[in-house]
């Protein structure tokens, strides 16, 4: 089973790739590394 985090990487990869854009409301900025860490080939 997948941990919430390569979850979210998976789910912002996935809209990148099908709609050019994801938005991820982060005021706290907890889970900003997790951006660093998405495989998103071309961006």
């Amino acid at each position: 089973m997948p941990t919430a985090t390569e979850y979210l990487k998976t789910q912002i990869a996935t809209h990148i790739h099908e709609y050019h854009f994801a938005v991820l409301f982060d005021p706290e900025k907890q889970y900003s590394h997790i951006i660093d860490d998405v495989d998103l080939p071309g961006t």
